[in-house]
């Protein structure tokens, strides 16, 4: 709502008002209220609303006595009263001016006969009562007066007698006190504003504000200041700053004649105040001062760190968009980690190294409520035993030797609203597992050296690449921390067993570190998926990402095709070698699968076929392909087959249907 002005009259004069509005563009609202004022009986609670009143008359009188706010009221200028006076003249040679009490002197009624040469006949009335001045009215009307000057009241009873009347206020009078009511309505309303925002500002500032004066007493303290300095329910305001500090302290207030600072302690915590003088014409009139929580400081120091770590790495990366599958059981699996990344509950996420443990985590964390808060992310075997427990739930001043002043916070800690993920948990000690058990079980962590508990609220995501059950039954994971942690689980599929993948991720890593190279390797896409799933992919897709980085480094612009499916051949065959048979998994435990697959997604080959070459043929491939490790190279040359004829080989092979 803005400047409002409440108009407060009747009858003609609210015409006249109304009328003269309509012309006029003014930055206010206007408000009417038809009353006549007698006393304060009669003065409606509502008009404190308004920042401005307008009336005239009797009316404006009673306003200003009985209110605070500032009225503006119609008074006629000497020359309204000439104006209506020379108009009088065209209907009696001797006018009659009805005005209530005070409305103007005689002295001035006496100049403007003067000036037109007219005698001019003025009664007052001391109330607003109707009957009184329909009566003074009546009274004339039977002298024989034929004309009557007034207020809309007066103009009213005159018409009503069957006399002429003239108003006594023209419309440029109205006009111009109308724009002073909205101009200054505006005024009040804009300084009422800024004091109410200002107030807004001091009352909510964690800083306490005290304002005072020459005399050491306080006239200003917002809510922080008295819970600072304990005030309680007792004002501060109106008490000589003595009351609430030391007699020391107040004095030393009192003496400063710049800027400056001291410290104080409220109830035991440190406190600092600060001293502004306020200086007027040379002279200290009041002082300002800023009392501070150092605690609450602190407090914020922390609050922004965190945020800071947020900002600096404490975030998730990834989301579930980064996923590139065509595999239809691997897309199901995604399906259900997005259920699960709705729920608040522990996951432990399983799979073989290079899998994409903390890749899962960070989606996880970014498709829950929890996206967009910090994710800690904490690889358990990558920090010594004696160091793990104070990096995790952080240590007190003092805690140790070579301790950071101050203490640190832990990781749980930093994870607060937000995510921790522990990699490898399988590599924490059993005495730690048990800390470990109690702070999940509490939602609190006690830092190494301190006696205080601190609560948390963060998701934990642990991962393994080992089976934690048999851990446990060997006694090297505590059973109750398995099972307090074991709530929800998901094991990553490896990527042997990702059919289709294999290529699909080939094509996105090439596609982002070399398109040129994609654009030379997509011809031979069939032959190049052979290639891809001939290896098992130990390292699953970090393996396959680091390959396609290695080749790019290889490749260059005069490569042809071939060239390139050679390359990936002879890179795959130094990494067979390198690793050995028994470093190259073929399957998950408890499966058996042959070591080398000619066919994407594990499948092995058709049986023999009639009408190749020579009977036997498919067979015969198939088993120099097995001897020479799925060197596709030297099987065609032991062959003695051009390379190119035994990729078509192999790919219809693998498209005719089984006899």
């Amino acid at each position: 709502m803005g400047p409002t002005v409440c108009v407060v009259s009747v009858g003609t004069t609210s015409k006249k008002i109304a009328k003269v509005m309509t012309e006029l563009d003014l930055p206010a609202a206007f408000v009417f209220k038809e009353v006549l004022i007698n006393d304060a009986s009669e003065i409606d609670g509502d008009f404190g609303n308004y920042d401005v009143l307008f009336s005239s008359g009797n009316n404006a009188r009673m306003l200003r006595r009985y209110l605070d706010q500032p009225v503006i009221s119609i008074s006629p200028s000497m020359y309204d009263i000439l104006l209506a006076c020379s108009q009088a003249r065209r209907y009696t040679a001797t006018p009659v001016l009805l005005t209530h009490s005070e409305a103007f002197s005689n002295n001035e009624l006496g100049k403007i006969a003067n000036m037109l040469a007219v005698e001019i006949v003025h009664e007052e009335y001391d109330r607003t009562d109707t009957g009184a001045i329909e009566e003074i009215v009546r009274k004339y009307k039977a002298m024989g007066q034929e004309c009557i000057i007034g207020s809309g009241l007066v103009c009213e009873f005159a018409e009503k007698h069957r006399m002429r009347s003239i108003y006594l206020f023209p419309e440029e009078t109205i006009r111009a006190s109308l724009a002073t009511a909205a101009e200054m309505a505006a005024s009040i309303f804009q300084k009422r504003s800024q004091n109410l925002y200002l107030t807004s500002v001091i009352n909510s500032a964690k800083t306490g504000i005290v304002m005072v004066n020459a005399d050491g007493v306080a006239f200003l303290a917002n809510p922080m200041a008295r819970q600072c300095v304990e005030a309680g329910d007792q004002p501060v305001e109106g008490r000589h700053i003595a009351a609430f500090l030391d007699r020391d302290s107040a004095e030393f207030i009192m003496a400063a004649g710049a800027k400056t600072r001291f410290f104080k302690e409220f109830n035991g915590y440190p406190h600092s105040i600060e001293i502004h003088p306020i200086i007027t014409r040379g002279e200290v009139t009041d002082r300002l001062l800023f009392i501070e929580d150092l605690n609450l400081i602190r407090n914020t120091e922390h609050e922004f760190r965190r945020e800071d770590r947020a900002r600096k790495g404490f975030i998730a990366k990834y989301d579930f968009t980064e996923y590139r599958s065509v595999n239809r059981d691997f897309r199901h699996f995604l399906s259900i980690a997005k259920s699960f990344a709705k729920t608040e509950e522990p996951i432990v996420i399983l799979g073989e190294t290079g899998a994409g443990k903390e890749v899962l985590a960070q989606s996880i964390h970014n498709h829950s409520s929890r996206a967009g808060k910090a994710f800690v992310a904490v690889n358990c075997a990558a920090i010594p035993d004696n160091l793990l427990e104070s990096e995790l739930f952080g240590y007190s001043d003092g805690a140790f030797t070579g301790a950071k002043k101050g203490g640190k916070e832990g990781y749980f800690e930093m994870a607060h609203t937000g995510t921790i993920f522990l990699d490898e948990i399988g590599e924490m000690n059993v005495m730690l597992q048990s800390k470990l058990l109690r702070v999940i079980q509490e939602r609190q962590v006690l830092r190494v050296g301190a006696t205080k508990l601190i609560p948390f609220d963060a998701r934990i995501i642990v991962a393994t690449n080992e089976n934690l059950w048999r851990l446990v039954e060997s006694g090297s994971f505590r059973k109750d921390l398995y099972y307090r942690l074991n709530v929800l689980e998901l094991e990553i599929p490896p990527l042997r067993e990702r059919r289709g993948d294999t290529l699909a991720l080939f094509e996105d890593f090439s596609r982002r570190l070399s398109p040129s190279m994609w654009e030379l390797v997509r011809e031979s896409t069939d032959e190049l998926a052979l290639l891809l799933s001939s290896y098992p992919w130990p390292g699953n897709v970090r393996e396959l990402e680091n390959f396609v980085r290695m080749l790019v480094a290889y490749w260059h612009s005069e490569m042809r095709p071939g060239d390139l499916l050679s390359l990936i051949d002879s890179m795959l065959n130094r990494k067979r070698a390198r690793c050995g048979s028994a470093g190259l998994p073929s399957s998950r435990p408890g499966r058996q699968e042959p070591p080398v697959r000619m066919r994407p997604g594990g499948e092995r080959p058709p049986a023999d076929r009639p009408g190749l070459l020579k009977s036997g043929e498919e067979r015969q491939i198939r088993e120099t392909l097995a001897r020479c490790d799925g060197n596709v190279i030297r099987t065609a040359e032991i062959l003695g087959i051009h390379r190119t004829t035994l990729w078509r080989k192999l790919k219809r092979f693998e498209q005719e249907p089984e006899h």
